[in-house]
């Protein structure tokens, strides 16, 4: 529904490139409405007291009138199409109750251009859910209005304490102009001479019945695994002894894994920058963004001086926040497939909600990247919690394989458990596990023959060729080549090397992908 004209008179600002994004996709797919929906639980001590939880939910969001907007499209002046964000200071925001029976309904999708765009609600009497649309808010913003209501409600009663010094609507008044800043235009150059480099897509080893130009539909599965105990230990021991950044430390071991498993020195990935303005990390707003990355893996450096170099790369983005949309207005990127999340504690506690049989549903509202950006088939996810990091694989099983993402996640961690790592050469980490490095040694080549058999190799190849054509000679990936149309191809790349002089004795190098052509230059 688009208004002919702005009522003059109405509070509003023009959305920002981050909003607008996420409303087209909201109004194309309902389901990805959503998926839009930020969750956060609070477990009280006692039951809670509405009264007073009333009265610090109406005192707090007086400071942050992003809580008070609707978004529509209007007509300006020149009418030009435009999302704007309404203030509607006649909202309802009711707290509803609910129990294990009913409380999947406080996730119904919300009306983008009804306010408010927050729900919350009580579950058994001590504890507090709180669902708002990412359009308003982001995780920093969702954690940032618990910390108040929770400090208002057991330490400070006075509301004035907890003002924001900027309120979002004066950063979104404020957009345009930031484009002129000092801060926007270095980290503009910076992006600019970052991607004026020979890059490509990650391009992990797929499914090898996919077909090139085919659109498949996503589907997500997760593979998790967590450090604690002595591994937790070592690890923050590490970061603390040498001073490095434990995002960064992670987000490096990320790029060494997928340096490993793709045969790339530069990764394309992307972040989620949480940079907050004006230097005020308590600021409420949908402030996140997703922005690309190139990590650039030297083989003769280590771990810990790739974090530092990374760590530079990393302030010079945190010099602003630019939306992926809008960094595409000055560079020419390639569609990034996958992304690096670091997140300080879950946004949804699993330990507090639970069904009649006790089972938890950590899982059923819990936000996945790939699901909210299109492009986006894989996910890797750090949530750190008190004793713990939570490591999170989200990828689209109609594009990869199972088995891959589990041995990318035991490889991470693999690297992160042996400290020894952190100073050596990254061509000398060792990023496989015992079983694995077993498998591969022993099992993979556990299958000897003795023979009396006194042909050359190629001259037997053709004798089994013959007394067995239509079996299969080797699986790759699932696809079994039969013994035909392996000596076939043999044959016709033996010709292609005849017809240009090469013959017994040269030195042919082979140049090959992961594929099953590899077979078919083994026979020569």
């Amino acid at each position: 529904m688009v208004d002919f004209k702005i009522n003059e008179s109405c509070v509003k600002y023009l959305a920002t490139p981050n909003q607008i994004y996420l409303y087209n996709q909201c109004i194309r797919n309902n389901s990805y409405n959503k998926k839009c929906i930020l969750s956060k639980a609070i477990k009280f001590k006692e039951n809670i007291n509405v009264e007073k939880l009333k009265q610090g939910i109406f005192g707090i969001f007086k400071f942050n009138d992003i809580f008070k907007y609707k978004f529509k499209i209007l007509k300006d002046k020149n009418l030009e199409e435009k999302l704007y964000g309404i203030q509607d200071n006649n909202y309802d925001l009711k707290i509803e109750k609910c129990n294990e029976r009913n409380y999947d309904l406080l996730f119904r999708p919300f009306n983008l251009s009804e306010c408010p765009l927050i729900r919350l609600g009580i579950f058994n009497r001590d504890t507090l859910i709180i669902n708002a649309h990412r359009i308003i808010s982001d995780e920093v913003s969702l954690n940032n209005l618990s910390n108040d209501l929770l400090k208002y409600y057991y330490e400070n009663d006075n509301l004035n304490d907890f003002g924001r010094q900027v309120p979002f609507t004066e950063y979104a008044n404020n957009y345009e102009k930031r484009k002129n800043t000092k801060e926007y235009l270095e980290k503009i150059k910076f992006l600019k001479k970052t991607f004026n480099s020979n890059y490509n897509i990650l391009n992990m080893p797929k499914k090898d019945s996919l077909q090139d130009n085919k659109v498949y539909k996503k589907l997500i599965e997760r593979e998790t695994t967590s450090l604690e105990g002595n591994d937790y230990k070592n690890l923050i021991g590490y970061i603390n002894q040498s001073g490095n950044d434990l995002n960064t430390f992670l987000f490096c071991i990320f790029g060494v894994v997928m340096s490993k498993y793709s045969g790339k020195d530069i990764i394309y990935t992307s972040f989620i920058n949480e940079n907050r303005c004006y230097d005020n990390k308590e600021m409420i707003g949908p402030y996140s963004t997703m922005e690309p990355f190139l990590l650039k893996i030297n083989e003769n450096d280590t771990l810990s001086n790739l974090t530092l170099k990374t760590f530079k790369e990393l302030t010079e983005y945190r010099k602003a926040s630019i939306h992926f949309s809008e960094i595409e207005n000055y560079i020419k990127l390639l569609k990034v497939d996958n992304v690096f999340v670091y997140k300080k504690g879950g946004l949804f506690d699993n330990n507090l909600i639970s069904d009649n049989e006790g089972n938890y549903k950590e899982s059923e509202f819990n936000e996945s990247e790939c699901e909210l950006y299109d492009n986006l088939n894989f996910a890797f996810k750090i949530i750190e919690r008190e004793n713990q990091v939570k490591v999170i694989i989200e990828y689209n099983i109609t594009i990869y394989e199972k088995y891959l993402m589990k041995n990318i996640l035991e490889s991470f961690v693999e690297i992160i458990r042996k400290t020894e790592n952190y100073n050596k050469n990254i061509s000398d980490i060792e990023y496989m596990t015992i079983t694995e490095k077993e498998k591969v040694i022993y099992k993979f080549n556990s299958n000897s023959y003795n023979t009396t058999s006194t042909g050359t190799y190629h001259e037997e190849f053709e004798k089994v060729c013959r007394q067995c054509s239509d079996k299969n000679a080797v699986v790759f990936e699932r696809k079994p080549i039969t013994y035909e149309k392996l000596n076939n191809m043999s044959n016709s790349l033996g010709h292609l090397l005849r017809e240009n002089k090469i013959g017994r004795g040269d030195v042919v190098p082979i140049v090959s992908e992961r594929t099953e052509t590899y077979f078919y230059s083994l026979l020569h």
